[in-house]
């Protein structure tokens, strides 16, 4: 390769690396991980509480959002945020969200979505919903 046009190239390739949050940088950011707790069962009305930690990688500083979601109404139950740091550590502290349970018996469909540098990735899981003992 003509040495002028390794440099340009290399010129080119440092600008979209720098370009935020666009370029580049922008395809880069992903979320690596996701894990998270949430009850099995619980009873109509209660209040539940899942816990979520996201492991994600980026070039440049971005917020993750994470939302409990009722998958039956799309509706957002709770939403809980984190701002990544690049320079910092990849993985969020833990990630809380609370919400009343429906009071219908039977199965609770759920989701949580994580919404990243304008990626998103999600989860869905069920509890189960059953009378007081």
């Amino acid at each position: 390769m003509n040495p002028r046009r390794f440099i340009v190239a290399l010129l080119v390739a440092i600008i979209m690396l720098t370009m935020q949050p666009s370029g580049f940088a922008q395809m880069a950011c992903r979320v690596v991980n996701l894990r998270f707790h949430h009850p099995d069962v619980t009873h109509p009305g209660e209040m539940i509480e899942t816990t979520s930690i996201v492991t994600a990688s980026c070039f440049h500083y971005d917020t993750v959002i994470l939302d409990l979601v009722d998958s039956k109404s799309n509706a957002i139950l709770s939403r809980a945020s984190w701002f990544f740091d690049p320079l910092g550590n990849p993985v969020s502290p833990p990630l809380v969200n609370f919400a009343g349970a429906p009071t219908q018996l039977g199965y609770w469909a759920l989701a949580i979505l994580v919404y990243f540098a304008g990626s998103s990735t999600g989860i869905q899981f069920t509890i189960l919903i059953q009378p007081d003992a």
